[in-house]
């Protein structure tokens, strides 16, 4: 059907040269339902796939993944960014990447305060996450 097709699509030509630790902070949208899977697909071990920036910070606390990709808009009081200092300030080696549909000036400089390593506009572009994957 329509996901395995989506999937394979984006998934096809974009193999990792090394696998990753992620954690995959999203929303209930598309995102949560396709990055997953997607990821694992491009080479990725998913640690954990959390709806909120608690579950953010507390999972990457505990399984100390390469990369967090952290969407803006999450479930909770808390938003993708906040979760992103409060990761820089526990771990901050830990690699984060925005992955939001909100990609206006005043969201991309006050993420910019997290110190990301890329801030990328939905839909993703698998192509471009895997070269930043591999850039690490």
């Amino acid at each position: 059907g329509f996901r395995e097709r989506y999937l394979e699509e984006v998934s096809a030509r974009v193999k990792l040269t090394r696998p990753l630790k992620v954690i995959a902070a999203c929303g209930n949208g598309t995102a949560g339902a396709f990055a997953p899977e997607a990821l694992r697909r491009m080479g990725c071990e998913v640690v954990d796939m959390v709806p909120s920036g608690a579950e953010a910070i507390a999972k990457a606390q505990e399984k100390n993944p390469d990369v967090v990709l952290m969407d803006i808009m999450l479930e909770g009081g808390m938003d993708g960014i906040e979760a992103a200092e409060q990761i820089r300030l526990s771990s901050p080696d830990t690699t984060i990447i925005f992955c939001t549909a909100y990609t206006d000036q005043g969201t991309k400089s006050r993420a910019k305060a997290a110190r990301p390593t890329a801030f990328l506009g939905k839909p993703v572009d698998y192509a471009t996450l895997k070269s930043i994957f591999d850039a690490l």
